[in-house]
């Protein structure tokens, strides 16, 4: 019996195959398409990882917060391992809720019970000194016949964390100051350098402009220099004045 209908014409048998191949043809096209999407999904989301991993570990080593630093680096080298590979796949599924998990849940339930043992409160987060500069800071006026002062701020650390230390000209007198939170100290002339009524220079300080000042903020405007009858404030990035206890 013939498998051909007419010369030339495909039987049946071979239109099936040829359906099929094109079914394969696509479907491995589309599973091709797939795969490139996956992949990139996968490079942008252990990026971020890595990325954000990079901008908190500094943070961490800075303020010594060594165990927040490890969990850091095992949460991303667990993300890693997991999502960088073929197997594993369980794990691709399960990682994601359990760090969530611990993060929301377990840590703050670990972190309660810690407090609770605890004294911490609103009237625990400064230590003595910086209790005692806020408290003085905040219970000073200015009084229209204060002192001026001629006002340089230096760090020895961060130009926009500090610590800091105002260095203080008076113009009339030429006396030279330096203060920070603990109190106030007389210079001699030959501890720094002055230049236009101005302290330029001191050993180990960095000095700051007025832009630098200013991106400081509160971290400066908030600082008195405590002193027998007041304290000391600044009063914009160059000016300094000696106020009255109330």
């Amino acid at each position: 019996m013939s498998r051909t209908t007419s010369k030339g014409a495909p039987t049946n048998g071979s239109t099936g195959r040829s359906s099929a191949a094109s079914d394969g043809a696509g479907s491995r096209a589309r599973r091709g398409t797939d795969s490139v999407i996956g992949i990139l999904v996968k490079i942008l989301g252990l990026g971020l990882v890595a990325a954000v991993a990079l901008w908190v570990a500094p943070t961490l080593v800075a303020t010594e917060k060594w165990f927040g630093l490890v969990v850091v680096c095992l949460g991303a080298a667990g993300l890693f391992a997991v999502y960088s590979t073929q197997r594993l796949v369980p794990l691709k599924y399960l990682l994601p809720g359990t760090l969530f998990l611990l993060a929301m849940i377990v840590y703050p339930v670990i972190a309660t019970i810690q407090i609770s043992f605890t004294n911490f409160g609103d009237g625990k987060r400064l230590t003595k000194d910086e209790s005692i500069a806020a408290i003085v800071g905040s219970s000073v006026t200015q009084a229209p016949d204060s002192t001026l002062y001629n006002l340089t701020v230096g760090t020895t650390g961060s130009p926009t964390e500090g610590p800091f230390t105002f260095f203080l000209v008076q113009p009339e007198s030429g006396d030279l100051y330096s203060g920070t939170a603990e109190g106030l100290e007389e210079l001699a002339p030959a501890d720094v350098t002055v230049t236009d009524e101005f302290v330029t220079e001191a050993s180990a300080f960095t000095m700051l402009t007025p832009k630098q000042v200013n991106d400081a903020g509160a971290a400066v405007g908030d600082l008195a220099i405590p002193t027998d009858r007041g304290a000391i404030r600044s009063q914009g990035v160059r000016k300094a004045f000696r106020a009255s206890a109330t």
